[in-house]
Parts: structure tokens; sequence; C-alpha cells
């Protein structure tokens, strides 16, 4: 198991670093948090419920919704990385050797997966498809549309800055095509525009409706739980009315099929959860008794029950003692 230190080293280069003043004020907090929990190998737990409880339990304004829009963020603008591997999220350094000095034969164990070759593609942690496919227009569409070419798109503005366009008054024709000419530099650049009309119109008309998530059922999320744990947990075969009343009630408490599918995953990777705890009582979590109260589920959410976790109550043999394994 890779080691843990109270704390972890944060040079003064930090106060310079134009990525992280390029953050958010959130996700600049969360970053900083994040730093002394990272184990010896640059890396941790990245579930967001697991961050809430442990990196910023006090920070009511950090939820895990807002914790999730920061590891966005923090994964595309630096070198720390947000990403998933089997179902499950983690966070890695990726130049952890360069602020920290531990050397590698004391530093134990790595228990985390490391960060997927995909996401080292680019220094913003996005593949070169990801971005085509957010950015919705690639630099030969632009150069076809504006003139402006590639090598001119700027990683940072978008446009290099002598070819910002000024504003134009365009006049808005319902659907019609709108054509207009503008001066860029030396040249003039012509395009045509087919938008929608924006006068009175359109002034009273409801905003489009947005679309409402599927509430997840009862029998949802015993086939989820099904799937996931295949063989390796009892199945549910029936959903009597007093699982239902306790599924909908943990529903009630989280309805997303994210949390769930995280859990599940969670216990089929879990030696205590999976049984392998050395007590003849124990034999291992079951779908009811994560559906008995709202507790179990979170602890699991939150890694206490993941394999080297502090919070885990895994027995040794014997001799593991005699090994020194711990």
């Amino acid at each position: 198991m890779a080691r843990k230190a109270a704390g972890r080293m944060i040079t003064r280069e930090v106060s310079r670093s134009q990525k992280l003043a390029s953050l958010s004020p959130d996700s600049l907090t969360l970053f900083l948090m994040i730093i002394p929990h990272l184990n010896s190998w640059g890396k941790m737990n990245g579930n967001i419920y697991f961050i809430k409880g442990e990196v910023v339990p006090l920070l009511d304004r950090l939820t895990p919704k807002r914790i999730d829009e920061c590891l966005i963020e923090i994964s595309k603008k630096t070198n720390l990385k947000h990403y998933q591997v089997d179902g499950l999220w983690y966070i890695q350094s990726l130049n952890w050797d360069q602020h920290q000095t531990l050397a590698k034969d004391k530093r134990g164990d790595d228990d985390f997966p490391d960060c997927p070759a995909e996401l080292l593609q680019t220094n913003s942690g996005v593949t070169p498809e990801q971005f085509q496919s957010s950015s919705r227009v690639s630099p030969e569409q632009l150069q076809s549309n504006s003139g402006v070419t590639p090598e001119q798109v700027q990683s940072n503005s978008g446009v290099a800055p002598e070819l910002v366009v000024p504003e134009v008054e365009v006049e808005v024709k319902g659907e019609e095509e709108v054509k207009e000419e503008v001066e860029v530099g030396s040249g003039r650049v012509s395009g045509t525009l087919r938008v929608p009309s924006v006068g009175k119109k359109n002034a009273d008309r409801p905003p489009p409706e947005k679309p409402v998530p599927e509430k997840l059922s009862p029998e949802k999320l015993v086939e989820t739980w099904n799937t996931i744990t295949e063989s390796k947990r009892p199945r549910v075969t029936e959903i009597t009315e007093s699982r239902r009343r306790k599924i909908k009630q943990r529903l009630s408490e989280h309805p997303g099929i994210e949390f769930w599918d995280s859990v599940f995953r969670r216990v089929i990777k879990s030696n205590f959860l999976m049984g392998a705890a050395g007590r003849e009582s124990w034999t291992g979590a079951t779908f009811d008794w994560l559906m008995v109260n709202d507790r179990h589920s979170v602890k699991i959410a939150e890694g206490t029950y993941d394999n080297g976790s502090n919070g885990q109550t895994t027995s040794f043999k014997n001799t593991d003692y005699k090994k020194g394994t711990w």
C-alpha cells in the first residue's frame, strides 16, 4: 500500500502558476486542499462523495455537484487529472515527481491505476477527438467560413488578436439568410448566417422545456445490482413489499443511477464487502444490507471500505503480522 503523509510539499511556485491563476475560486480551493490527501504516488480516490467527506467536509459551498464541476475544470487546465477506470473515479498528479522528493523505493505499493494514456495527449487533459466533438467547429471549417487559418487559431482566445472582427449591427429577418461583409486587417471577410428571429415575435415564446431525467425505479435498481455483481454477491430475485419500501426510501435520498452504479462497483472491489474479513459472522454485503439504512451506501461511496483505506475494518491473518505487512 502506498504511504500516506500528514502533509505534502507545496512550494511558492504556486503563486506564479498561470494554470492555477486561471482556475475559478472554488476550483483553486479544491486543488490546494486535494494535494495533502494524495498518496506517495500522487494519486487518490476520485469519488466526489469521498472528496466531500475527506477533503472539504466543512466547505458547504463545495457540494458533490460543485466538486464534480470543479474537477472537470481542474483536469482541463492543470496536471491534476480526474479519470475513470473500470467504473471507478481516481485523481492523479502527472507532475508529482517534480514537486515531491520521496524516493520511489520508499513509497510502497501503488494501489491506484494510472491515468489513461488518451488523457495525456494534450496539456488540457482533453484528446483531440474530444476537443473536436465539444468545440463543434474544426479548424478547417473555421478557415472555410471566415478565412482564418488553423495556425491562427490560438489555444487560449480561439482567434489571433489581429483577426478579431469588430461588432457589426445585423438586422435579423425571421429565418432568412443574413449577409454581412466586414473589414479585417487589410482584407475583407464575408459570411452568411441563417438565424432565428429575436424580435417581438419571439419575445413571448416560452423557453424550451428541459428533458426530465428518467426516474429510477426499484426494479431498475435491482436490475443494476444483479448486473454489476453478477454471481459474486447474492442475487435479488423478488421485490417484496418490505424491500420496495426500503428501496424507495434510499432512492428518495440518492435518486441518481450514477451514485448506485459507483456503490455497487465498489462492493465487488472491496475485500471486506466481499466477505474476506476473517469473521465467521460476516459473509459480505448484500442488497438488503445496503437498503437497511442511509449510512451503508454513503460510507461505500466515500471509500470507507476500499482496500487499504483507513476506515476499512479489514482483519489480517496472523501470518501477515509476522511478515510485517503493515
